[in-house]
């Protein structure tokens, strides 16, 4: 298991039992800290702040940038972060079962172009396949929508030149 793994799950651990209010994230690094010694090198501060936006980018935590500090309030239930420790457990077990996977096929001398082993890699997971054809049709709707607004703002530029 990866320090990074270890360390995201304690983390997640930790704020499960906790609930905080209008707090900077030095003091809930600081809290982390004195439970778990083993992630006080600077090395883990940004990985630890990289979890913890994520908890902010997915709602969990409500950040309020009113003063000259980041504030923080815990708006998760004790529930949502086990539901989410339980995905991040099951997505680290999915990779390592991928991996045992692929070394498997490396052994067995099997030859697959690089293109029939990604696609045999999406069709025994036909949900996830799914979910990534949502996803590249989506960002290929935003690109599409991003492309549109370069033009648009070309020709305000060029329009201001002359005016």
């Amino acid at each position: 298991m990866s320090i990074n793994y270890e360390l995201k799950i304690s983390f997640f651990n930790f704020l499960s039992n906790k609930t905080f209010s209008e707090y900077e994230f030095k003091h809930i690094r600081s809290n982390f800290i004195n439970k778990y010694p083993k992630y006080e090198p600077k090395k883990f501060y940004q990985n630890i702040y990289s979890y913890f936006m994520e908890l902010v980018n997915l709602g969990l935590v409500q950040k309020n940038d009113q003063g000259c500090t980041y504030k923080y309030s815990s708006s998760y239930s004790k529930i949502d972060m086990l539901s989410l420790i339980n995905f991040h457990k099951s997505k680290m077990e999915n990779e390592v079962n991928e991996e045992k996977y692929k070394k498997t096929l490396l052994n067995d001398n099997s030859i697959l172009s690089k293109q029939e082993y990604e696609m045999q890699d999406i069709a025994d997971f036909p949900i996830l396949s799914d979910l990534i054809i949502g996803l590249i049709s989506k960002k290929e709707a935003e690109l599409s929508i991003l492309k549109n607004e370069i033009i648009v703002l070309k020709r305000l530029i060029i329009n201001n030149k002359y005016i």
